[in-house]
């Protein structure tokens, strides 16, 4: 059987390419899953430090110097929203 170099070349190539597509595949993959992961993070942190907001008293928030409105109108925002 005789093979044509030009082939042989362009097949291995093809499996670097292809070897290449799939790492940067993974990659993306593991980066996707690190960004959910702090997203669903951050949203459970605000949803606590909103929780523990509505919670103040007008006497702390008078010591913290902020108003008991801002921290109403900030403790009423949804989870998702910065």
């Amino acid at each position: 059987m005789v093979t044509n170099p030009q082939y042989v070349v362009h097949d291995s190539r093809t499996r670097q390419a292809r070897a290449r597509m799939a790492q940067n595949a993974e990659r993306r993959r593991g980066t996707l899953h690190t960004w959910l992961r702090t997203a669903l993070e951050r949203m459970r942190v605000r949803h606590e430090l909103r929780h523990d907001l509505a919670r103040i008293d007008e006497r702390l928030s008078r010591d913290a110097g902020i108003s008991l409105t801002e921290l109403q109108r900030e403790a009423a925002k949804p989870f998702w929203r910065r």
